[in-house]
């Protein structure tokens, strides 16, 4: 079994969100919740409160850094349109695209449009654009998708696709090859409600027993996402756990 590993860039920077959403006031809301569950220190609190000063709301550069550090070349997807919650504008993800290429590390798309084939085709020909690339692959945001949602990538062009979320192995499905995602860090740590629900151990023993099970199911590529915005000393046990 081999593994992947890719990063959802869903923030840029925290101003993209102070008119046309809530996600900085939930950001404060999640806060007050977790110090009040015990789940996270007074400096992990104080930080996040200061963290938003910075206007800078990705770890694009410092995951990278650490990922060449420990020999892993990872994935990066970046949305070209805007929607539930993700917000920044081409130019912004523009930059760190180049970045990422430049560092050496694969860029995908994160798709927004899942059922609409011209505003899907949008993106992916904005993204072919903005990247210089012919070959590159997507993953929809919020892992959204229908039944044919698969079979419009395909046509479009997209290289593969990393949306389904099912303990299966790799495959071509509805003429794409799909990558299913099978260990997501929200869906390890945090409990419905959106906040932290488990410590760095209960997220290692979580963890471990799914790789287990995807080795007993021979699953040829185990896909692995972090989310890059979690990359950080304001959201501890998301980062020590993917350090572990």
């Amino acid at each position: 079994m081999k593994i992947i590993v890719s990063h959802d860039v869903d923030h840029i920077k925290y101003s993209e969100h102070y008119l046309s959403d809530l996600i900085v006031i939930k950001h404060f809301a999640r806060s007050y919740i977790e110090k009040f569950l015990g789940k996270i220190s007074w400096k992990e609190f104080i930080l996040r409160h200061f963290d938003v000063l910075s206007n800078k709301m990705n770890n694009v550069k410092e995951i990278i850094d650490f990922n060449k550090s420990v020999g892993i070349k990872s994935s990066f997807f970046f949305g070209m349109s805007k929607g539930l919650g993700l917000n920044y504008n081409n130019s912004d993800a523009a930059s760190l695209i180049k970045y990422v290429n430049d560092m050496g590390f694969e860029v995908g798309v994160h798709g927004i449009e899942y059922k609409d084939f011209f505003k899907m085709k949008e993106e992916y020909e904005i993204f072919k654009e903005i990247s210089g690339l012919k070959d590159f692959g997507i993953r929809m945001h919020y892992l959204r998708h229908n039944n044919s949602t698969l079979g419009k990538l395909s046509k479009i062009g997209y290289l593969y696709d990393s949306t389904l979320s099912d303990l299966s192995s790799a495959s071509v499905r509805q003429g794409i090859f799909e990558f299913p995602v099978h260990i997501m860090d929200c869906l390890i740590i945090n409990g419905p409600r959106g906040y932290q629900k488990l410590n760095l151990e209960q997220s290692k023993v979580k963890t471990l027993e799914i790789l287990e099970k995807a080795k007993k199911l021979n699953i040829n590529y185990f896909s692995f996402l972090f989310h890059d915005v979690y990359f950080s000393n304001i959201f501890l046990t998301w980062k020590q756990w993917y350090v572990w």
